[in-house]
């Protein structure tokens, strides 16, 4: 996976990454991966989404894409996305 991610990260102005579902004990783990991920190719915003489901996914990657500012950020997402952030 992180081959793929740094290929990506190398030809884009923004990565998100997609984990599957987990419980709080992988929340550090992602985040620090996310962050140095960030870090290393700043300054192309890399992301991390845990999501289950191809509509919550989706909804984060558009949300991501329109947002700039936001890089090494991990999402924890329910299987309705993250709703509508700015409402």
């Amino acid at each position: 996976m992180l081959p793929r991610i740094r290929d990506v990260a190398t030809t884009n102005d923004h990565v998100t990454v997609a984990f599957g579902p987990a419980d709080h004990t992988h929340r550090g783990w992602r985040l620090a991966a996310v962050q140095g991920l960030a870090r290393e190719f700043a300054p192309v915003r890399i992301n991390a989404i845990a999501a289950q489901g191809e509509a919550a996914i989706l909804e984060a990657e558009s949300y991501l894409a329109r947002s700039p500012g936001v890089t090494g950020q991990y999402l924890v997402l329910d299987a309705d996305g993250a709703g509508d952030p700015l409402s």
